[in-house]
């Protein structure tokens, strides 16, 4: 949430000014700044401009998300987790501490040897997607063709683009992918 007010009246109470004396270097009403403080109103470009110059913030800075900062961290324990019944050797766990503002996902999916994901079917999404191997080999299967992909290979999947993987080999195979939403 955005709390422009709470940052101006955390300037007055850091440099021991009043309402007035702000409002005075400012050249804004006191009533105003009082407003802002509690919230209220929509404030224009240029008064936001004045204050954020008046209290030595940028723009941006004043108008920055307000976070919960224990909410930036996914602890391991707390991972979901999850399979598609279909892919019983196939492990997702997502890595995006909370829906991103961006769009964006961070999945590890854990693929056991001689496994496949979506059951052997092509799967596609919405979201633009890139893999990444951390570690193992992997085969990614998209309509026309298939591609070995190893530790360090990175794969980019356009949204809507039919693929699948499989892992035919005797060891583990980890791939980091993220996904966004494409640009409209």
């Amino acid at each position: 949430m955005i709390n422009i007010g709470k940052k101006i009246q955390a300037y007055r109470q850091a440099t021991q000014e009043t309402i007035r004396d702000l409002a005075e270097k400012t050249g804004l009403s006191t009533a105003l700044i009082s407003q802002l403080e509690r919230n209220i109103g929509n404030p224009s470009l240029s008064v936001l401009t004045t204050i954020a110059k008046a209290i030595g913030l940028k723009v941006q800075e004043l108008l920055a998300e307000e976070l919960d900062e224990n909410s930036l961290i996914l602890r391991k324990k707390d991972r979901l987790q999850s399979y598609n019944p279909d892919d019983l050797y196939i492990f997702y766990n997502l890595l995006t501490p909370d829906s991103m503002s961006a769009g964006t996902t961070v999945i590890l999916v854990h693929c056991e040897p001689h496994s496949e994901t979506y059951g052997g079917e092509f799967h596609l999404h919405e979201t633009e997607e890139v893999m990444y191997v951390l570690c193992g080999k992997a085969t990614i299967v998209f309509e026309s063709a298939r591609f070995e992909i190893s530790e360090g290979d990175t794969v980019r999947i356009p949204p809507n683009y039919k693929h699948r993987y499989i892992n035919d080999s005797d060891e583990v195979a980890e791939i980091l992918t993220v996904k966004a939403r494409a640009r409209t």
